[in-house]
């Protein structure tokens, strides 16, 4: 009977080496897995970092575009002011004209 339970227990022993080793290799499998993950997630949290850094020049331009596009709006106002002070002036230099030879 104490051979046959020596026996069991050498069957027992073997069967748990070879699920060892099968359980080596699934641990080997995920452990590489993780490390891509990583790899990716490294990557990725990389390309966010240079997205948000992308934004903040896309969004320092647009407000620069607005600030002078405002200033343009505002050079063509004075412009328009100074024309029609201009058309003006013309208008009462040629009436004046009018009124020295009449």
């Amino acid at each position: 009977a104490a051979l046959r339970l020596q026996e069991e227990l050498k069957e027992e022993l073997e069967r748990t080496k070879e699920e060892l080793k099968k359980n080596e290799k699934k641990l080997g499998i995920v452990e590489g897995i993780m490390a891509e993950l990583r790899k990716g997630n490294k990557l990725f949290e990389e390309e966010k970092e240079v997205m948000k850094s992308s934004m903040v020049k896309l969004s320092e331009n647009l407000d620069e575009s607005r600030n002078k596009e405002k200033d343009a709006k505002a050079e063509v106002r004075g412009l328009k002011a100074e024309n029609d002070g201009l058309r003006q002036s013309a208008v009462e230099l040629e009436e004046e004209k009018k009124g020295l030879k009449g």
